[in-house]
């Protein structure tokens, strides 16, 4: 089961300050990270599912949302991805 959390940016970079500040590198996961600054700032997740990333983009791009995807390689770089809505596809 995935639990879905809503996060600002702030709260995005602050968790990998901690998670640099904890000796992680590029690539490596920050879960326990993430669960330990959730559990401090009593954040609750909004949804849980068993759906994986891929089938969650298609669902929620089905029913015309816009999702902005955020992926983070070994060496750190991040990217972004937009996925359009059906509805919102130019």
């Amino acid at each position: 089961m995935n639990s879905l959390f809503k996060i600002t940016i702030d709260d995005y970079l602050e968790i990998v300050k901690r998670g640099q500040e904890a000796g992680l590198k590029p690539g490596d996961s920050l879960q326990k990270i993430f669960e330990e600054y959730a559990k401090e700032k009593n954040l609750k997740s909004f949804a849980n599912t068993e759906l994986s990333k891929t089938e969650l983009l298609k669902e929620y791009t089905s029913h015309g949302k816009n999702v902005l995807e955020g992926n983070v390689d070994k060496e750190g770089k991040m990217t972004f991805q937009e996925h359009k809505g059906l509805d919102n596809q130019q």
